[in-house]
């Protein structure tokens, strides 16, 4: 490895030795995802499902570490990505069923 990726890896690992496996970050935010083209499910990715693209991006409300916390907390050089699921709004009857774990 050179110097630089070793310094890199580093500052990454800085940055997240507090992450952990829930943590949120609560503010407008981009979400780039790929989605099955076939079944686009939000009308985002229907819009660029008609362009016949396989990236969408999405405004969400944040971002939650999907990661578990064992995985962040290793050396960046040898776990290189931490994955985040977008904090979306849902209506009431939604909610209901994510409290029901359904």
């Amino acid at each position: 490895m050179t110097d630089a990726f070793e310094e890199a890896c580093l500052r990454v690992d800085e940055a997240m030795s507090d992450w952990r496996q829930g943590d949120c970050l609560s503010a407008d935010e981009w979400f780039v995802h790929r989605y099955d083209p076939d079944a686009p499910l939000t009308p985002e990715s229907r819009d660029v499902a008609s362009t016949g693209g396989y990236l969408c991006e999405s405004a969400v409300r944040g971002l939650m570490v999907a990661t578990q916390t064992c995985d962040i907390v290793r050396p960046s050089s040898t776990r290189p990505f931490v994955e985040v699921v977008p904090l979306v709004e849902v209506d009431a009857d939604h909610l209901e069923e994510i409290r029901r774990g359904r």
